[in-house]
């Protein structure tokens, strides 16, 4: 697994850099991002015995793993001026033929992201005029919440591609399996929603 995350790390064949390699022995360092990683530079990550690869903290590279997706859809939904819970948000509303509420929306999302943020959330969109309330109090997207989940909708899957850049879809496959095997192992919640 350790070896696939640092694949995903790597970005093969994205505009992402190789990262630091944290010594064996040696606690991890922490990871910052730098220009570097945003120039289309294609690097492969370094090869590491299997011996090496059982001492890393998976805990490390997960969180690394995380971070830099998450920073990199967020980099991709900036370019409209909102962040991944707005993008979550506009979502759901889209997939619900009759609207949703407010106190429907964060059962969606309870997974992901507090009821409080998603009122935020919303707040928001009503505030761009991407979302409008009917009169029974349900939520909708207006057509410039339509126009604008439509561009998100070709900006987002660029950015995926880069994440899943240099994997074959079994690879894939087995990466979120053994994600979500760790979180079975430690008590989490690993179906599908």
């Amino acid at each position: 697994m350790v070896q696939l995350l640092r694949s995903v790390l790597s970005g093969r064949g994205s505009d992402r850099a190789a990262l630091p390699s944290p010594q064996v022995s040696a606690f991890p360092m922490q990871y910052e991002a730098t220009e570097r990683h945003r120039v289309g530079e294609w690097t492969v990550p370094k090869e590491y015995t299997d011996e090496e690869l059982l001492k890393q903290p998976v805990g490390y590279w997960t969180g690394v793993a995380q971070r830099l997706v998450v920073d990199a859809i967020n980099e991709t939904l900036g370019t409209l001026g909102i962040r991944q819970p707005h993008w979550w948000v506009l979502n759901l509303i889209n997939r619900s033929a009759d609207g949703l509420t407010r106190e429907e929306l964060p059962a969606g999302l309870r997974h992901y992201v507090s009821a409080e943020a998603i009122a935020t959330v919303a707040d928001d969109l009503l505030q761009r005029g991407w979302v409008h309330v009917d009169e029974s109090q349900r939520l909708h997207l207006t057509p410039e919440g339509t126009a604008t989940l439509a561009r998100l909708w070709e900006l987002v899957p660029v950015t995926l591609s880069q994440v899943r850049a240099g994997f074959t879809d079994a690879e894939f496959i087995q990466l979120i399996n053994l994600l979500r095997r760790v979180v079975d192992n430690l008590g989490g919640r690993s179906d599908l929603d």
